[in-house]
């Protein structure tokens, strides 16, 4: 997607060209911390029958963050 003049695609980005790869980088990293998470959280209860207390509630506000 090219936020920048329509002249050509050799032009600058602009701040919202900018601001639009940031927020997908940011997207792609909660993401996976997300994935990480509930997929610790998955081999905790169900291989060592212990789930941490704090990832069921970092997973709901990853996701909160993420959507």
């Amino acid at each position: 997607m090219h936020f920048g003049n329509s002249e050509g695609k050799g032009q600058d980005q602009t701040w919202l060209g900018y601001l639009a790869g940031g927020v997908e980088i940011v997207m792609v990293v909660l993401a996976t911390l997300m994935v990480i998470l509930v997929t610790y959280q998955v081999f905790q209860r169900y291989v060592l029958h212990y789930t941490p207390p704090w990832s069921e509630e970092m997973s709901v506000y990853l996701m909160i963050w993420f959507g």
